[in-house]
């Protein structure tokens, strides 16, 4: 493939639609080229590229589809709108906002009763109309017997319908809809008649014969949109009482508004895995070879001076054999989350399930992250550092003396990078520790309200990145505050430390199955959400690169001013 379309595969989010179809081609005469007939057997190289082909032209149909669901995405959204809109302008109103006339209305604005329809006769005031033969008497009938009629002449629903089953046979096929209750007669009898043939009759099933619908019009309808739900209940509630002309005889009258929103105050963030430079494994997995470390060649170099190469024989050139380096593979993990729901929760409570997805998925990530540190800590070497002064000049100073040694004992060059991983409730105890010092430089700080980019600066002069960890394990996390004396901040600071890209995040992708029915969650009336990520950590550092310190500490604001330090940091 020529360079232009090499280039336009790299970013295909910013394609145009006629370059899509240009790398279509391309891709597509490329696969043609190679692959040939059937009788064609490619070489072990062909296949290759094939594959790569293969893979690139799936990936331009996924953007395409993309496109796709966006642009029904944005007219869906488009139409809700325009709904929305109607509904805030009032019903019957035009885009100027004037209120279209109510044709056959009296003096006063209402809308006059229907007239009889030819062959009618008119029920007396109170009583319902009599059953008639006619398909509109039927309709109109059904509009004026069932729940929420309105017989003074508001605006009623539209009427209730009976539909006949789908597995309705007989003189009535499926979807018929009975207007003549000697219809639905019947069809009940039919139905009767067939399931005595059989004493199990459906196997226990009840045989449907008709289905009741009421029809409801567009601005009454419900939908999944809390906001026009409001608007619509709140804007039918005001016609009723109008209609009604309820009078309030005290309080707050008329039915309170309805927040159907519901907030969920936890994060699904992921700082560990973001703060990690991150590579896609397609295949599940990595395999590597270990990096060989520094000191194993210390061995391999000497100085040979003059005296030596006179004396011949007394003394040979040093030698050091490496060998062969072990062989590491490391897999990624599958974390998977599921969430259960009632068929009529999700159904009318939308709010309630899309709060608790959610929140799961805030639960998932901090199973997720602490996942990866485990891995992180299970190379780690442990080390332990006393308390001296206050929690800011501690922790700086021992991050310096880490990070000096680090260099030292690996050579490393001074511009090499460090990450650390921290719990981000230390930068609090950096701010106390600073607020109640007395011995401080007040020039350019306030000592009142340090913020997290001075504490990260404060760090970044050490070369150290710092990754504010969310969660953490036992002893590293607050537990919840009971009524009496207020919880006091841990006194151990667990933090790791590693040259920077030693780990790496390996990301297997996810899986997202949805919903999941089965004929056990039907027996139940429920369903489930089913999701799953595949990622793990490698550790591509030599021996001994990466540390978990433990850190006594206590934010106390002491320095060498206040106190005399110690010599020893452990």
């Amino acid at each position: 493939m020529d360079e232009q379309t090499l280039q336009l595969l790299s970013n295909l989010s910013e394609c145009s639609p006629e370059q899509l179809e240009q790398v279509t081609k391309a891709l597509d005469d490329a696969f043609d080229d190679l692959a040939g007939d059937e009788s064609k057997k490619p070489t072990p190289q062909e296949a290759a590229s094939m594959t790569e082909l293969v893979e690139a032209r799936e990936g331009v149909a996924a953007e395409q589809a993309r496109r796709v669901e966006a642009d029904a995405a944005a007219q869906q959204q488009a139409e809700e709108l325009r709904s929305r809109m109607k509904l805030v302008r009032g019903d019957g109103t035009d885009d100027a906002g004037e209120v279209a006339p109510v044709e056959d209305a009296d003096e006063e604005g209402k809308p006059k009763a229907a007239k009889p329809a030819e062959g009618d006769e008119a029920a007396p005031e109170g009583e319902a109309a009599p059953i008639a033969a006619s398909g509109q008497r039927i309709a109109r009938m059904a509009a004026q017997g069932r729940p929420g009629a309105s017989p003074n002449g508001t605006a009623p629903r539209t009427g209730l319908t009976l539909v006949a089953s789908g597995s309705t046979r007989g003189t009535y096929g499926p979807d018929h809809v009975f207007e003549e209750p000697e219809e639905l007669g019947l069809a009940m009898y039919e139905q009767l008649t067939r399931m005595s043939k059989s004493a199990n009759g459906r196997g226990g099933e009840p045989a449907i014969v008709a289905s009741a619908r009421y029809e409801f019009p567009e601005e009454l309808r419900l939908t999944r949109d809390p906001s026009r739900n409001l608007a619509i209940m709140t804007r039918a509630t005001r016609q009723h009482a109008e209609r009604q002309a309820l009078a309030a005889s005290g309080g707050i009258p008329g039915p309170p508004a309805v927040d159907y929103s519901i907030p969920v105050w936890s994060s699904a963030d992921r700082p560990l895995r973001d703060g990690l430079t991150s590579v896609q494994a397609d295949r599940g997995a990595l395999m590597y070879v270990t990096p060989p470390s520094f000191g194993l060649l210390a061995g391999a170099t000497a100085v040979w001076t003059e005296a030596t190469d006179a004396s011949p024989g007394e003394t040979v050139k040093p030698v050091v054999s490496i060998g062969a380096n072990s062989l590491v593979t490391v897999y990624v993990d599958a974390v998977a989350t599921r969430i259960g729901a009632g068929n009529m929760e999700g159904r009318f409570s939308p709010e309630w399930v899309a709060a608790n997805t959610e929140l799961a998925l805030a639960a998932a990530a901090q199973i997720q992250e602490l996942n990866l540190l485990s891995h992180i800590d299970a190379a780690a070497t442990a080390v332990t550092a006393a308390k001296i002064l206050g929690t800011s000049r501690d922790l700086l100073t021992q991050a310096e003396l880490m990070t000096a040694a680090y260099r030292d004992r690996f050579r490393l060059a001074d511009s090499q990078a460090f990450t650390a991983i921290f719990p981000r409730w230390t930068k609090g105890l950096f701010r106390v520790d600073i607020a109640r010092e007395l011995a401080h430089d007040t020039s350019g700080i306030d000592v009142r309200a340090v913020t997290d980019a001075q504490i990260d600066n404060w760090l970044g002069a050490r070369g150290i990145t710092p990754i504010w960890m969310y969660d953490g394990i036992s002893g590293q996390t607050f537990s919840a505050q009971s009524a009496g004396a207020l919880n006091t901040w841990p006194t151990t600071v667990v933090w790791r430390l590693f040259a920077e890209d030693v780990w790496v995040h390996l990301d297997g992708g996810s899986l997202d199955l949805g919903v999941v029915r089965d004929s056990t969650l039907d027996a139940t009336n429920d369903y489930e959400t089913f999701s799953e990520i595949f990622e793990t950590v490698a550790n591509r550092g030599p021996a001994a690169s990466t540390f978990k310190i433990t850190s006594t500490v206590l934010s106390d604001g002491s320095s060498s001013a206040t106190v005399t330090p110690t010599t020893s940091e452990g």
